[in-house]
């Protein structure tokens, strides 16, 4: 099975998948409205275009602090999450922590981020995955919030959607509510098996079974932590370590970068293709700390 190929792609072949990766930046200026907001995804899918994808895919946490987007004069004004709530409580008699912020906000949030990712999926005849973001659903007698990555389809409707499982030490905190690991699946683009972990999903073996047969596994990413050598390693033992264990060819890890009220993101995208004799690194992102697209076109299944 011949690799990924890098760049634009010359002349299509029937059973391609064309995918383009975005390692998204995000900042306090991003949620200054909602103009500003749409106007950052939209220019970025609009980049991808000339690349003549099938497959859109932003990383985890990428459509998260939507939710705060009424709140966005004070998140850029503070130095740190603890002052910014300060500030935005003050403000908010409604809500009495984090939590609360965004499950007030949750709807309202959750229909425009649709109308923007599913219209951009229409309106460019492209699949698009909007990241994740924090999704309020009702759990019996209360409603609870999800870390959901939503995959919309080129008429723009919903494709799949995944809850994440093994929440961080931060989502608990949160309060978020942990999906389910038997409603996961392998879902299709163009006829090709796509599978999906968020981010601390990814170094539980677990997913092997549930997403064995997949023909791209990606992984998407919020790390919180400096981009040291440890993390790196801590990298290796994530998705390239699942890629054998589901006999899925190609595994694509995709990170967001930049910070907000006191968070801090960083992480280095990339491509690798396992076989038998092992995994190999097929491209990477310029950097760890910044904004970079990768796209790649994988071949087609053999006959």
């Amino acid at each position: 099975m011949g690799g990924p190929v890098a760049g634009p792609p010359q002349a299509g072949r029937p059973g391609e998948l064309r995918v383009a990766a975005v390692q998204l930046c995000i900042g306090p200026a991003d949620l200054a409205s909602f103009s500003a907001y749409a106007g950052r995804i939209t220019g970025l899918v609009e980049r991808c275009l000339p690349y003549r994808p099938d497959l859109i895919l932003f990383p985890e946490y990428a459509s998260a602090f939507f939710a705060l987007l009424p709140y966005g004069p004070k998140l850029r004004e503070a130095d740190s999450l603890e002052e910014a709530l300060r500030s935005v409580l003050a403000g908010e008699p409604l809500a009495r922590d984090l939590r609360d912020l965004f499950l007030l906000n949750s709807g309202l949030a959750e229909r425009r981020l649709r109308e923007l990712f599913g219209g951009l999926a229409r309106r460019h005849a492209v699949a698009v995955g909007a990241g994740s973001w924090f999704a309020a659903q009702s759990s019996g007698s209360r409603t609870v919030l999800v870390n959901r990555a939503v995959v919309f389809d080129p008429r723009g409707r919903e494709l799949y959607s995944q809850d994440k499982v093994y929440l961080t030490p931060f989502e608990e905190e949160l309060g978020l509510a942990p999906g389910r690991l038997e409603e996961a699946r392998p879902f299709l683009v163009d006829g090709r098996r796509v599978a999906l972990t968020l981010c601390r999903d990814t170094f539980f073996e677990e997913w092997e079974r549930v997403l064995a047969g997949a023909e791209l596994w990606v992984d998407l990413k919020a790390n919180g932590e400096p981009f040291t050598d440890h993390e790196r390693a801590a990298f290796q033992r994530a998705l390239p370590a699942r890629l054998s264990g589901g006999q899925v060819p190609y595994g694509l890890t995709l990170c967001l970068t930049g910070g907000l009220a006191g968070f801090a993101w960083e992480g280095e995208s990339s491509l690798v293709h396992w076989q038998p004799g092992g995994t190999r690194l097929l491209a990477r992102s310029a950097t760890p700390a910044g904004e970079d697209i990768l796209f790649f076109t994988l071949p087609p299944p053999p006959p």
